[in-house]
């Protein structure tokens, strides 16, 4: 980026990854060279953070000794990072929409995308981090993530955006759904409302930032680096969550019975269910959607089978509804 900012300054478009126009704003795209150089650049650096880390991973839990908040300082990394995505994207809608001459209602895809996807997946896939390891889901889950950004920061034109956006959306429902589990698994029983409580204030405080953050990334560099910014916090989040995090994984429903089955259909209802309700929240003043269609199928069927995406009949117990509730 500081290579593609200097050449910009002195006419050179060859690698530049915005060039400047009249009034020195870095909006126009141009040049194949620098998104080379620049994915070029993030693989060596992920190789080389890779080979580091493995290294490393022997040393570095042989000395830890407060393994709880270690393990939620690397986890912090990765929901810090999409929390931010989120608020700082939003500032730079109104560029995307000038750059890609496109109307603020079409260009807002960018986010909605995002957000339901994240919405739609996280049951499922904290469902999934239950069975396969929670740390294996969440590692997966950013490095999707990174991928989605990549290509949403090269984007030619908006669909490919949105589609990276969404792509991006499914690597933030992976972290989102098994970073709060792993830092609760990691503390005491005694402690889990301590541990809920800074993950929490983690993400409130990446919600806040994030719009200063896109304002600024906006003014000085472009709407382009709003969507790369992320990339480097994220594989820094997955090297630490490689070299501190053990595996975890509960794969028992709330009556104590074993069952490491997915639910297929559950997730398929679940998504669909979210999915429409949420479009409804959106966009119900054109379109007439039957979420309650689905959302009825999704109770039924989660309430008779033995592996439930979510256990409805937690919502017996008082306390757990009002907190819901409230």
């Amino acid at each position: 980026v500081h290579l593609s900012i200097r050449a910009a300054r002195r006419g050179d478009t060859r690698f530049c990854l915005q060039a400047p126009n009249r009034a020195g704003a870095f909006e126009v795209p141009v040049g194949k060279g620098a998104h080379i150089v620049t994915i070029i650049g993030l693989l060596i650096l992920a190789a080389g953070v890779l080979l580091l880390v493995l290294a490393g991973v022997p040393v570095v839990r042989a000395r830890m000794r407060e393994y709880k908040y270690w393990a939620f300082a690397a986890v912090s990394i990765g929901m810090i990072s999409s929390s931010l995505d989120h608020g700082s994207v939003n500032v730079a809608l109104p560029t995307v929409a000038g750059h890609f001459q496109t109307d603020f209602t079409t260009v807002q895809w960018v986010t909605i995308g995002y957000a339901l996807t994240i919405s739609a997946l996280l049951l499922p896939m904290g469902r999934l981090s239950d069975l396969m390891g929670r740390k294996k889901v969440y590692i997966g889950g950013s490095l999707i993530f990174v991928l989605g950004a990549l290509v949403a920061g090269m984007s030619p034109n908006l669909t490919t955006l949105v589609v990276a956006r969404i792509i991006e959306g499914s690597g933030a429902a992976m972290t989102q759904g098994t970073g709060m589990a792993i830092v609760i698994a990691a503390f005491p029983a005694s402690e889990r409302g301590k541990a809920i409580g800074l993950i929490i204030t983690v993400i409130g405080t990446g919600s806040i930032a994030g719009p200063a953050i896109g304002g600024f990334l906006v003014d000085a560099l472009g709407w382009r680096a709003v969507l790369l910014a992320n990339v480097p916090v994220v594989l820094l989040g997955v090297a630490a969550s490689m070299l501190i995090l053990t595996d975890s994984r509960d794969d028992h429903t709330s009556q104590g019975v074993r069952d490491r089955k997915f639910d297929w259909l559950g997730a398929a209802l679940s998504t669909g269910a979210l999915l429409t309700l949420l479009l409804a929240l959106t966009n119900g003043h054109k379109s007439d959607w039957t979420s309650p269609i689905i959302l009825a199928a999704f109770i039924w069927w989660e309430l008779r089978t033995t592996g439930p995406q979510l256990d409805l009949r937690l919502f017996q117990r008082s306390l757990f509804s009002l907190g819901v509730s409230a």
